[in-house]
This record gives C-alpha cells, structure tokens and sequence, in this order.
C-alpha cells in the first residue's frame, strides 16, 4: 500500500477513533452530569433529612421537657392531696374520737336523766302522799274543828 492510501486509512481510523472519543466523552460528560446531579439530589435529600431529624430533635426535646414539667407538676399535685388526705385522716380520727365521747357524755346525760326521772316518780309519788296525808291530817282537823263547833254551839 503506498503511503497516501496507508495515511488516508490512518487519517480514517484516527477521525473514527477521535469520533470514538468524542462519543466517549460526551457520554462520560453525560454519565457525569447525571451522577453530580444524583450527588445534588443526594446532598439536598441530606440537608432535608438533616433539617427534619433536628426539628425532630427539638420536637423530641420539647416533649421530653413537657414531660418532665408534668411528671413535677403532677408529684406535686400528689404530693398535695396526699397532704390533704392525711388531714382528712387526722380530722376523721378526731371526729371519731370526739364521737366516741360525744356518745359517752350521752350516756352519762341519759343515766343521769334516767335516774332524774326516777326521782321526779318518787318526789311525785311521795308528793301524792304528802298531799294524801297533808289532806286526811286536814280532813281530821277540820272533822275536830267541827266537833269543837258543834260543841261549843
């Protein structure tokens, strides 16, 4: 092969594999571009995960917190009508306790009204008498008064 045809065939395959590379790149350009676009899209999906995980921090801190207030809120609230309780106990045991002599000094009250009663009976009955004896001692007198009458008329 004589030396034109021989660099017209390399000149060919030179332009076939320039082409060649140029293809290549393009489609390494192209597959670039892709992947710094996914990178993109990766780095942007990191920064919105990251932004949610720390709102979700601050929600999971808020929480928390919240609940802590309500845990002390509530112990002391607890605390409270425990407190309150505890007087009710003391105020009912003092209740019973003044009951309990209340019930005694009735018990007195009604031995003594009791025997009161009896009493009045017998001051009553011994006043029938008196009043009984007080009116025969009266009949007598005035039966002698009128015999002394009758005698001296």
């Amino acid at each position: 092969m004589d030396l034109v045809s021989r660099a017209s065939k390399l000149s060919n395959e030179l332009e076939s594999l320039r082409n060649q590379a140029d293809k290549m790149q393009y489609e390494h350009n192209y597959q670039l571009n892709k992947m710094n676009k996914e990178a993109e899209s990766l780095k942007q999906r990191l920064r919105d995960q990251t932004n949610s995980n720390e709102n979700l921090e601050q929600e999971l801190n808020d929480v928390q917190k919240r609940k802590m207030e309500q845990e002390i809120s509530w112990k002391e609230e607890r605390a409270e009508l425990e407190r309150q309780l505890n007087d009710l106990k003391h105020n009912l045991s003092k209740l019973q306790n003044d009951n309990e002599e209340s019930v005694k000094k009735l018990n007195v009250v009604t031995e003594n009204y009791k025997e009161a009663y009896k009493d009045n009976e017998l001051i009553l009955r011994d006043f029938d008498e008196f009043k009984r004896h007080q009116g025969q001692i009266l009949s007598q007198k005035d039966s002698e008064i009128n015999s002394l009458r009758s005698e001296t008329y």
